[in-house]
């Protein structure tokens, strides 16, 4: 019972420890060994060039064709995005994704929109001193379906 209770002490010292780290951008991280990819950017209405909110941007590590690794993402309000994916490898495909989910929620329902990202570590988005790729200023101008 006291051990339950100890482990349970040591547990939750740890996770609010863990909570309460100021959040660090992906790109200025040092405690990582291994290269990331991180894409930014915003969504916009093909049509008004307004931005559009509540997109889901996905960033596809794929080897063979089947996703190995995502992360995912939801435009603000300002149509603006971060994706980032750890482990980068130069014999894997990489996709960004716009797809529209809400539908008319956000004003349209807008065609699924995809930006091939190919990875060198002779790319200028290369940053040696992070091991980081860091793909700034993607925009998607959206098409009404």
């Amino acid at each position: 019972m006291i051990r339950k209770r100890l482990i349970g002490f040591l547990l939750a010292a740890l996770g609010c420890a863990a909570c309460s780290k100021e959040h660090v951008p992906a790109e200025d991280r040092t405690d990582t060994h291994e290269p990331q990819l991180i894409a930014r950017g915003m969504t916009l209405d093909g049509m008004t060039s307004l931005p559009v909110r509540g997109i889901q941007v996905q960033l596809l590590a794929r080897a063979d064709g089947e996703v190995i690794q995502k992360d995912i993402a939801y435009t603000s309000s300002e149509g603006l995005f971060e994706v980032s994916l750890g482990n980068v490898d130069a014999s894997l495909e990489y996709l960004l994704q716009a797809q529209d989910v809400d539908g008319l929620d956000n004003g349209g329902s807008f065609a699924t929109t995809e930006i091939v990202i190919n990875i060198s570590t002779n790319s200028p988005s290369y940053r040696p001193d992070t091991r980081s790729y860091v793909l700034d200023g993607n925009v998607f101008y959206l098409s009404r379906e």
